[in-house]
């Protein structure tokens, strides 16, 4: 129920959310300007913090309706400030503004909050989001459209069992976690 700050070279720096009430988080983002978003799982919230660690508000409560969310597992940031937060049990997308205010949403596919999707923002604000029970990503537009996708269930390459953390390098390769095939895979994306 924490989230662990550490420097570049591992070093633990400091440990947040003891005050929060975080309950079983699953996903985190940074923003340009250093704020961190954490998926506060258990607390059906997006908690965003300052980069030293201080509470800064919460977004969402517990329910089913537009800016609800039912155990949230991860959340995204474009360079507009919106929010992409995976409203789990609700099976669904939602997109959040900057002040926590509902935009849209889109549907999912239905996963447990273990083996669950995670979002992450992309190249040419594409959303990327892992899809475990169908073992494939999916990229959409902001607006919930579908763009691409790619994997299948196996344990080739290019093939997942269970995909659920996603994440880039400076934007040009983007990184799965392939759970249940104990390995991470790259995929090169072309501009």
């Amino acid at each position: 129920d924490s989230v662990f700050v550490f420097s570049s070279e591992g070093e633990l720096e400091a440990r947040w959310g003891e005050r929060w009430g975080l309950f079983d988080p699953r996903g985190v983002e940074v923003d340009r300007p250093g704020n961190v978003y954490v998926a506060n799982t258990g607390g059906n919230v997006v908690d965003k913090v300052s980069p030293d660690g201080e509470l800064l508000g919460s977004y969402g409560s517990a329910g089913l309706g537009p800016g609800n969310l039912n155990q949230p597992t991860d959340v995204a940031v474009d360079d507009a400030g919106n929010l992409y937060v995976v409203d789990n049990e609700n099976s669904r997308v939602q997109v959040l503004d900057g002040e926590g205010r509902y935009l849209r949403e889109w549907p999912i596919s239905a996963a447990n909050t273990l083996d669950c999707s995670h979002i992450v923002a992309g190249l040419d604000a594409l959303l990327y989001l892992t899809d475990p029970e169908m073992a494939r990503v999916l990229v959409y537009d902001a607006f919930g459209r579908l763009v691409t996708s790619w994997g299948e269930s196996g344990s080739l390459e290019g093939q997942f069992s269970k995909p659920i953390g996603i994440g880039f390098d400076q934007r040009s390769s983007v990184y799965v976690a392939d759970t249940y095939n104990h390995r991470i895979q790259k995929f090169g994306l072309s501009r």
